[in-house]
């Protein structure tokens, strides 16, 4: 695991569960959160997850609408 990008701390722990992914989100990002700062990153990186958080949502309401929507005309 890399160190927190924000304090360089390596007391991290893997989030298993978050507000965006349920328990299945996190391990998809390799979500961490540094013990010292709170900082939450790619654990396998070292980068910030916004834009995969981004996605991981957009396809979920995608495949949400698109369910509700087959209800309707199938």
């Amino acid at each position: 695991m890399k160190p927190c990008p924000r304090c360089g701390s390596r007391e991290i722990h893997k989030v298993e569960y978050s507000w965006w992914g349920g328990i299945v989100g996190p391990g998809l990002v390799h979500q961490v959160r540094c013990k010292k700062c709170g900082k939450t990153y790619d654990g396998a990186t070292g980068t910030n997850i916004t834009k995969r958080v981004a996605t991981f949502i957009a396809i979920i309401q995608v495949i949400l609408f698109v369910i509700v929507i087959s209800k309707y005309f199938f």
